[in-house]
């Protein structure tokens, strides 16, 4: 996905880069300021997840925002 973004320097990809980071701190679920249901305890969002297909595709789509994080 990343490669589709077409950024004519690396500033702009530092910055859209910047952005998605930006995103992911805004996720209480992902930066587990959240109580962690049976099924996620102990999970931790690393750089591992968050830039694999599902973590990636998930921040862009907006699956861990503050409304739908019980769902994800």
């Amino acid at each position: 996905m990343a490669k589709d973004k077409a950024w004519t320097s690396a500033d702009d990809g530092v910055q859209w880069f910047r952005r998605f980071f930006e995103r992911v701190g805004t996720s209480d679920f992902l930066m587990g300021r959240t109580q962690r249901e049976d099924r996620h305890a102990g999970w931790r969002c690393d750089i591992d997840f968050l830039l694999s297909p599902k973590g990636f595709r998930g921040v862009l789509e907006g699956k861990y925002n503050a409304t739908q994080e019980g769902s994800a």
